[in-house]
């Protein structure tokens, strides 16, 4: 199926379709997502894109380049993954600090 066969399958509520998809882009999204992410964290990403593509299937454009989309999704959740966990070493280490600061360490 062409990429914008497959977008207005998807679009229709297709399951084959989004299985399809999923087969077709799931190895190589998930080593894109690894040039920004360790451990498990990329497939969670691509899995997570995966979810919103289906969620929101309404609203994918048929003649956008299904790859491009898909590509874009996966490094926008990667930073937001690098974001957020970024910030929760940071909340960890100042009660760390706050913590040995007090004594109880």
């Amino acid at each position: 199926m062409e990429p914008a066969e497959l977008i207005s399958a998807i679009r229709a509520g297709s399951r084959e379709a989004f299985d399809e998809m999923c087969g077709r882009y799931y190895a190589p999204l998930t080593a894109y997502a690894r040039l920004f992410l360790n451990g498990n964290w990329a497939q969670d990403v691509v899995q997570d894109v995966f979810v919103n593509v289906w969620v929101r299937r309404e609203a994918l454009d048929p003649g956008q380049s299904l790859y491009g989309y898909l590509l874009r999704s996966v490094y926008n959740q990667s930073v937001n993954y690098v974001n957020k966990h970024r910030h929760a070493c940071s909340y960890r280490s100042y009660y760390q600090e706050r913590i040995e600061s007090i004594g109880y360490a």
